[in-house]
């Protein structure tokens, strides 16, 4: 079987209004301590949270079904096997819990639709890569995201050497690795770097690479996908679990992330100056219901209640009121996302001073 994507929830449908409430719980959770007690001491103490705002609100009876939804997926989780964050979404008649392969604030929010800040974050943060395991017994690879992979079984996948490591291409006796080994070696890779070929022709991502150094050399000499490798780990890890492949690989994409970040940045300051982008989140929000979003880059830390008054976005200072948006920021995320722009979603200061909210534009 191929290796799929991770479970991560359809962003546009979990945006999607609900009948109210519609709850959000999210929790970091810890990767490498399955069963430990503090994580779900932590998610209980967040469905209560979540129960006595509902109650509050509407009433026990009000809130019956909603919370009932609440208890149930909380007591779903499988603690044996958790990974880096865990978000629970409930509202009237659905609930659903995911593990996220990247780590989430402690938050509980109840809203006409479910919260997705934190999971626009930590996917942008997390980009989808590929780590190529080189080793003849056989070479794997595998897809994922954040500190989650999955094994690609298919397009040749894995991939056995059909002689031995060190058989002797000559005189029995004399087991070496002459020319003719390493032509044969040489010739393993190509083989490997043809069906990688197929895979990312239909799925072009990051790629890590990780071998002995002998199979990185030989590798590095046959490949021709140079341009998408991000990082080499050296060592063999021929039998490694995924987790523990994925703890090798995380800090390259990260660091390539981050580059990639820093390069978006600096062209929104040089976008600012040309009248292609704009600053602040006022004219961003009409911009971006003018369907003319490109990007939108949002500090992490920002919060700002609005009214929207004639289609424009005026502050509001008590977020309670009504006809308040209680965070026009996630509000401009959904609107620009609706219309096929990006979000980017960074850290507090990161801007400077294009921050805290600044707009790519696409005309």
């Amino acid at each position: 079987m191929a290796a799929a994507d991770l479970q991560l929830p359809d962003l546009a449908e979990l945006r999607a209004p609900r009948a109210y409430p519609a709850v959000t719980i999210l929790t970091p959770t810890q990767r490498h301590l399955p069963g430990n007690a503090e994580d779900p001491i932590r998610l209980r103490d967040l469905a209560d949270e979540a129960t006595r705002r509902l109650e509050a609100e509407l009433g026990a009876r009000g809130a019956g079904d909603v919370v009932r939804g609440i208890r149930d997926a909380v007591a779903s989780v499988d603690w044996n096997h958790p990974a880096d964050g865990l978000a629970v979404f409930v509202a009237p008649g659905e609930s659903r819990v995911l593990q996220l392969p990247f780590p989430v604030p402690a938050r509980v929010a109840v809203d006409q639709r479910f919260l997705t800040r934190d999971l626009v974050r930590g996917i942008e943060r997390s980009p989808r890569y590929r780590m190529l395991v080189l080793g003849e017994q056989p070479t794997r690879l595998f897809a994922g995201r954040g500190t989650a992979l999955l094994e690609h079984t298919a397009d040749g996948f894995p991939v056995a050497f059909d002689r031995v490591r060190g058989e002797p291409a000559g005189h029995q006796d004399f087991p070496q690795r002459n020319a003719v080994s390493e032509a044969e070696h040489k010739a393993f890779f190509r083989e490997v770097d043809q069906a990688l070929k197929v895979v990312a022709d239909a799925d072009p991502i990051p790629l890590v690479v990780t071998g002995a150094e002998r199979d990185l050399a030989f590798f590095d000499e046959v490949t021709a996908h140079g341009s998408s490798i991000i990082g080499r780990v050296h060592g063999n890890y021929e039998e490694a679990s995924p987790r523990e492949l994925a703890d090798l690989a995380v800090p390259l994409v990260d660091e390539h992330a981050a580059a990639q970040r820093a390069t978006t940045i600096a062209e929104l300051a040089e976008a600012v100056g040309t009248g292609h982008a704009l600053v602040g989140i006022k004219p961003a929000w009409s911009a971006a219901r003018d369907g003319r979003a490109q990007v939108l880059f949002l500090e992490d830390d920002y919060v700002y209640p609005a009214r929207e008054v004639d289609g424009q976005l005026e502050p509001a200072g008590d977020a309670s009121v009504p006809d308040v948006i209680d965070d026009a920021a996630v509000e401009l995320i959904d609107i620009v996302l609706d219309k096929s722009g990006e979000v980017m979603i960074v850290d507090p200061g990161e801007l400077g001073e294009h921050g805290p909210v600044a707009l790519l534009l696409r005309f």
